[in-house]
Protein backbone atom coordinates (compact mmCIF):
# COMPACT_ATOMS: atom_id res chain seq x y z
CA UNK A 1 0.00 0.00 0.00
CA UNK A 2 1.50 3.17 -0.70
CA UNK A 3 -0.75 5.11 1.23
CA UNK A 4 -1.26 5.25 4.67
CA UNK A 5 -4.25 3.78 6.18
CA UNK A 6 -4.82 7.84 7.53
CA UNK A 7 -4.14 9.05 4.50
CA UNK A 8 -6.81 6.96 2.44
CA UNK A 9 -9.01 7.58 5.14
CA UNK A 10 -8.79 11.47 4.49
CA UNK A 11 -8.27 11.15 0.74
CA UNK A 12 -11.64 8.95 0.13
CA UNK A 13 -13.17 11.39 2.72
CA UNK A 14 -12.49 14.38 1.01
CA UNK A 15 -13.55 12.84 -2.15
CA UNK A 16 -17.28 11.80 -0.69
CA UNK A 17 -16.36 8.38 -1.29
CA UNK A 18 -15.21 7.02 2.56
CA UNK A 19 -19.03 5.82 3.52
CA UNK A 20 -18.94 3.66 -0.04
CA UNK A 21 -15.29 2.15 0.59
CA UNK A 22 -15.63 1.82 4.35
CA UNK A 23 -18.63 -1.15 3.64
CA UNK A 24 -16.35 -2.53 0.97
CA UNK A 25 -13.89 -3.19 3.76
CA UNK A 26 -15.71 -4.30 6.34
CA UNK A 27 -17.28 -6.70 4.06
CA UNK A 28 -13.74 -7.62 2.60
CA UNK A 29 -12.67 -8.38 6.16
CA UNK A 30 -15.79 -10.48 6.86
CA UNK A 31 -15.18 -12.63 3.56
CA UNK A 32 -11.43 -13.15 4.68
CA UNK A 33 -12.12 -13.89 8.01
CA UNK A 34 -14.96 -16.31 7.00
CA UNK A 35 -12.12 -17.81 4.65
CA UNK A 36 -9.75 -18.40 8.01
CA UNK A 37 -7.50 -15.45 7.51
CA UNK A 38 -6.60 -13.65 11.49
CA UNK A 39 -7.56 -10.39 12.28
CA UNK A 40 -5.08 -8.63 10.97
CA UNK A 41 -4.42 -10.72 7.98
CA UNK A 42 -8.33 -9.58 6.92
CA UNK A 43 -7.63 -5.97 8.00
CA UNK A 44 -4.40 -5.48 6.12
CA UNK A 45 -5.54 -7.31 2.94
CA UNK A 46 -8.98 -5.20 3.10
CA UNK A 47 -7.37 -2.28 3.42
CA UNK A 48 -5.03 -2.74 -0.04
CA UNK A 49 -8.10 -4.18 -1.55
CA UNK A 50 -9.98 -1.10 -0.52
CA UNK A 51 -6.94 1.30 -1.91
CA UNK A 52 -7.01 -0.22 -5.48
CA UNK A 53 -10.64 -0.57 -5.65
CA UNK A 54 -11.05 3.10 -4.73
CA UNK A 55 -7.78 5.04 -6.45
CA UNK A 56 -8.03 8.40 -6.41
CA UNK A 57 -10.12 10.37 -8.42
CA UNK A 58 -7.57 12.06 -10.90
CA UNK A 59 -5.74 8.53 -11.34
CA UNK A 60 -9.28 6.96 -11.66
CA UNK A 61 -10.48 5.98 -15.20
CA UNK A 62 -14.08 6.94 -14.75
CA UNK A 63 -13.31 10.31 -13.70
CA UNK A 64 -14.30 11.90 -10.27
CA UNK A 65 -17.39 11.94 -8.99
CA UNK A 66 -18.05 15.70 -10.57
CA UNK A 67 -17.64 13.22 -14.33
CA UNK A 68 -14.76 15.76 -15.18
CA UNK A 69 -11.11 14.04 -16.27
CA UNK A 70 -8.01 15.82 -16.19
CA UNK A 71 -8.46 18.35 -13.83
CA UNK A 72 -4.77 20.30 -15.01
CA UNK A 73 -5.56 23.66 -16.03
CA UNK A 74 -1.95 24.76 -16.41
CA UNK A 75 -2.20 25.15 -20.09
CA UNK A 76 -5.59 27.05 -20.00
CA UNK A 77 -5.83 30.70 -20.93
CA UNK A 78 -6.46 33.20 -18.45
CA UNK A 79 -10.30 34.12 -18.49
CA UNK A 80 -11.55 37.58 -18.24
CA UNK A 81 -14.71 39.38 -17.84
CA UNK A 82 -15.09 39.68 -21.63
CA UNK A 83 -14.89 35.82 -21.85
CA UNK A 84 -17.17 35.04 -19.34
CA UNK A 85 -20.41 35.24 -21.56
CA UNK A 86 -18.35 32.08 -23.57
CA UNK A 87 -17.14 30.61 -20.60
CA UNK A 88 -20.78 30.36 -19.12
CA UNK A 89 -21.91 28.70 -22.37
CA UNK A 90 -19.11 26.77 -22.71
CA UNK A 91 -20.14 25.47 -19.00
CA UNK A 92 -24.02 25.05 -19.94
CA UNK A 93 -22.96 23.41 -23.03
CA UNK A 94 -20.67 20.87 -21.07
CA UNK A 95 -22.60 20.12 -17.36
CA UNK A 96 -24.36 17.01 -19.19
CA UNK A 97 -21.56 15.38 -20.45
CA UNK A 98 -20.32 12.18 -18.39
CA UNK A 99 -17.04 13.53 -19.20
CA UNK A 100 -14.51 16.32 -20.31
CA UNK A 101 -11.31 17.11 -20.77
CA UNK A 102 -9.59 20.55 -19.46
CA UNK A 103 -8.11 20.70 -22.71
CA UNK A 104 -11.57 21.62 -24.56
CA UNK A 105 -12.00 24.27 -21.87
CA UNK A 106 -11.82 27.83 -23.30
CA UNK A 107 -9.87 29.07 -20.23
CA UNK A 108 -9.36 28.75 -16.87
CA UNK A 109 -11.76 30.18 -15.56
CA UNK A 110 -14.53 27.69 -17.49
CA UNK A 111 -13.01 25.07 -16.03
CA UNK A 112 -13.04 26.47 -12.81
CA UNK A 113 -17.00 27.27 -13.14
CA UNK A 114 -17.79 23.62 -14.48
CA UNK A 115 -16.40 22.20 -11.85
CA UNK A 116 -18.14 24.30 -9.37
CA UNK A 117 -21.66 24.27 -11.61
CA UNK A 118 -21.35 20.32 -11.14
CA UNK A 119 -21.39 20.51 -7.89
CA UNK A 120 -24.01 23.22 -7.63
CA UNK A 121 -26.26 22.69 -10.80
CA UNK A 122 -29.42 24.05 -9.60
CA UNK A 123 -28.08 27.31 -8.75
CA UNK A 124 -25.65 27.56 -12.17
CA UNK A 125 -28.82 27.15 -14.08
CA UNK A 126 -31.03 29.63 -11.71
CA UNK A 127 -28.27 32.38 -11.03
CA UNK A 128 -25.18 31.95 -13.88
CA UNK A 129 -26.73 31.31 -16.64
CA UNK A 130 -29.45 33.90 -16.31
CA UNK A 131 -26.90 36.42 -16.00
CA UNK A 132 -25.16 35.38 -18.94
CA UNK A 133 -27.81 35.61 -21.39
CA UNK A 134 -28.52 38.94 -19.94
CA UNK A 135 -24.98 39.96 -20.47
CA UNK A 136 -25.28 38.15 -23.85
CA UNK A 137 -27.73 40.50 -24.93
CA UNK A 138 -26.56 43.36 -23.81
CA UNK A 139 -23.05 42.92 -25.66
CA UNK A 140 -25.29 41.95 -28.87
CA UNK A 141 -27.54 45.20 -28.53
CA UNK A 142 -24.20 47.28 -28.04
CA UNK A 143 -22.64 45.39 -31.16
CA UNK A 144 -25.53 46.42 -33.10
CA UNK A 145 -25.32 50.12 -32.17
CA UNK A 146 -21.62 50.62 -33.16
CA UNK A 147 -21.97 48.70 -36.28
CA UNK A 148 -25.13 51.46 -36.76
CA UNK A 149 -22.61 54.07 -36.12
CA UNK A 150 -20.15 52.78 -37.85
CA UNK A 151 -22.36 52.31 -41.12
CA UNK A 152 -23.82 56.02 -41.03
CA UNK A 153 -20.10 57.12 -40.13
CA UNK A 154 -18.79 55.29 -43.40
CA UNK A 155 -22.17 57.30 -44.97
CA UNK A 156 -21.29 60.61 -43.49
CA UNK A 157 -17.62 60.28 -45.13
CA UNK A 158 -18.70 59.10 -48.28
CA UNK A 159 -20.61 62.07 -48.42
CA UNK A 160 -18.35 64.31 -47.06
CA UNK A 161 -15.72 62.36 -50.14
CA UNK A 162 -18.25 63.58 -52.49
CA UNK A 163 -18.76 66.91 -51.83
CA UNK A 164 -15.11 68.05 -51.80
Amino acid sequence: MQESKALIMERLRREGRWDEASLFKDQTIKELRAAGKTRREAGELAWAEMARKYPPVNQANEGSDLGVLDPTEEDLPNSSPATFVGDAFWVYNSIGRATVVSASAPSAGAWALLRWAKRNEDRFFEQILPKALQLSTKLESEQESLDQEDKELGELEELLGCSV
